[in-house]
This record gives C-alpha cells, sequence and structure tokens, in this order.
C-alpha cells in the first residue's frame, strides 16, 4: 500500500511540475507577446515625433527663407537710401 500512495504522489508531483511548466511556457509567450506590442508602441511614438519634428523644421525652413527675402529688401532698400544720399551731397 505503501509503494501505492508513493506511486501516487510521484503522479500528482509530475501533473503539478508539468502545470507549472506549462504555466510558465505561457507567461514567456505573454511577457514576449507583451514587449513586442510595447516596442511597436515606442517605435510608432518614436515615428511620430520624427514627422512633428520634421515638420517644425520644414517651417523654420520657410521662416529662414521669408527673413533672408525681408533681409534682401532691406538691404535693396538701403542701397537707394545711400545712392540718394550720395546723389544729394
Amino acid at each position: 500500500m505503501c509503494t501505492l500512495h508513493v506511486q501516487h504522489y510521484e503522479v500528482l508531483i509530475s501533473k503539478l511540475i508539468m502545470n507549472t511548466s506549462t504555466s510558465m511556457a505561457l507567461a514567456k509567450e505573454k511577457a514576449s507577446e507583451q514587449e513586442q506590442l510595447t516596442r511597436r508602441a515606442f517605435a510608432a511614438a518614436f515615428e511620430a515625433r520624427i514627422a512633428e519634428l520634421e515638420h517644425e523644421l520644414m517651417d523654420r525652413d520657410d521662416d529662414i527663407v521669408h527673413l533672408n527675402v525681408l533681409l534682401d529688401q532691406h538691404k535693396e532698400k538701403m542701397k537707394s537710401a545711400e545712392e540718394l544720399l550720395m546723389k544729394l551731397r
């Protein structure tokens, strides 16, 4: 009868080990899936931020072009004013 109890406990322990192993494998799989989802979310967030920064850079480039045009216009006005001043002297 003792060997019957030992065999019964061995079967129970074996089942417990198998269940624990299966649970651990599922937990690892779920953690891996969560990690991939997190990585994708971070990648999407970085891509969105990069797009925002590119847009900001384009706006700044437009501003710089506009300021350069204004500067050129100012230079032309200054040149014309200097020429007029020279004529008046």
